[in-house]
């Protein structure tokens, strides 16, 4: 079962603007703040990328708590996206990007009462995400 912590691991791990390397979420690298610190620099920008299997029945309520959960951040300072996506090749499964100034803005985050409510949510429904920490290619610049 999942815990609440693990689920802020999770939220916190969904998108972020790294060194160029993609850490996969089953790398061995401890919880989210840990590999953020390890791998962001102080004040540095970062996304994270989440991928959610919701389990049968589920996908109405999550819907409904996500939708929440992302009205709330939306207007929180320090994130500069926060969106969930459907992944239309394989059903029941959910994405949530999110791109944050900072680690101090995640951390902010998730210590907000409708995000507590989305992560108590998530512990209910026992769905455990996959979190990746992403890293803009060296060559490549990322559009305004």
């Amino acid at each position: 079962m999942l815990t609440l912590r693990s689920c802020a691991i999770w939220l916190i791990a969904i998108l972020s603007i790294l060194s160029g390397r993609v850490l996969a979420a089953d790398e061995p690298a401890g919880d989210l703040f840990t590999r953020l610190n390890a791998k962001v620099k102080e004040g540095q920008p970062f996304q994270l990328l989440v991928r959610i299997k919701l389990k049968p029945g589920t996908e109405a309520r999550f819907a409904a708590e996500a939708a929440k959960a992302a009205k709330g951040t939306a207007g929180e300072p320090g994130c500069d996206m926060y969106s969930f996506f459907e992944d239309r090749e394989q059903p029941g499964t959910v994405i949530l990007f999110e791109k944050w100034k900072n680690t101090a803005a995640l951390k902010s985050h998730i210590e907000q009462p409708y995000i507590k409510t989305f992560l108590a949510f998530m512990n209910e429904i026992g769905t455990a995400p996959s979190v990746n920490l992403l890293g803009v290619l060296s060559e490549a610049k990322p559009a305004p």
